[in-house]
């Protein structure tokens, strides 16, 4: 890395520290490879295209999905990497897997892990307070449906909602966080996969409960986060 990107890093992650910004978060996602990418293109070696949505227990299925990768010759799983689905492959193309996870315990799992961890790139937003770190944080406002949409750059509207919906029904799994270890069993049995144990990283610590307020703010910036959820449930 040049010394001229260190220095923006180190001058932008002390402006977020002392004016809760997010510009060193926005530097992260812009310089990665793969962060929000909705353009990538997955080899023929895999089968299945795992969309891993922040906060879903995702971490711990990638962490199985590179063992199972190692022992099977067929029905590889590209891991993702915090990355919507891509533009180059169609649901009905590839065979998409994803962890769907209420969107308010979603959110505000993300903002707890963000305020208790230094290292996040959002903890300067979530330190200030919840409301300020929704308002800000583009992880924490309808994440779903821009993922699902394949498109994080706009703001999520009736016609990407609706095309998330479609694209989400044509996943070939939907694991339910609050069903995961059952799920997370009949997947891999379809694979034809019964001896691994199903790992748990990444677990939060324990959560005071969500007030009013927050709970109000939270469903007014993932509204449509919340519909495409209930959607799928029912």
């Amino acid at each position: 890395m040049s010394i001229k990107k260190e220095f923006c890093k180190i001058f932008f992650k002390l402006i977020d520290t002392t004016a809760y910004t997010d510009f060193f978060p926005k530097i992260i996602n812009r310089n990665s490879s793969t962060m929000n990418k909705n353009d990538y293109k997955v080899s023929d070696e895999y089968d299945y295209i795992f969309v891993h949505v922040h906060r879903t227990g995702g971490t711990s299925f990638r962490s199985l999905i590179e063992k199972i990768n190692k022992e099977m010759n067929n029905k590889k799983i590209f891991p993702g990497n915090h990355n919507p689905m891509t533009i180059l492959h169609p649901p009905l193309e590839k065979k998409y897997i994803t962890v769907l996870r209420d969107p308010v315990e979603r959110v505000f799992s993300y903002y707890h892990v963000s305020l208790n961890d230094k290292k996040q790139p959002y903890h300067y937003l979530a330190k200030k307070n919840i409301f300020h770190f929704l308002k800000y944080s583009p992880e924490a406002q309808n994440l779903y449906c821009k993922y699902f949409s394949a498109d994080t750059e706009k703001d999520i509207n009736n016609d990407l909602y609706e095309l998330a919906k479609k694209n989400l029904k044509n996943f070939d799994t939907i694991i339910k966080f609050n069903n995961y270890n059952n799920d997370m069993k009949n997947f891999l049995k379809k694979i034809n996969i019964n001896n691994f144990e199903i790992p748990h990283i990444n677990t939060s610590p324990k959560k005071r409960k969500i007030s009013d307020e927050e709970l109000k703010a939270i469903k007014f910036y993932n509204d449509y986060d919340i519909k495409l959820f209930n959607q799928i449930e029912t």
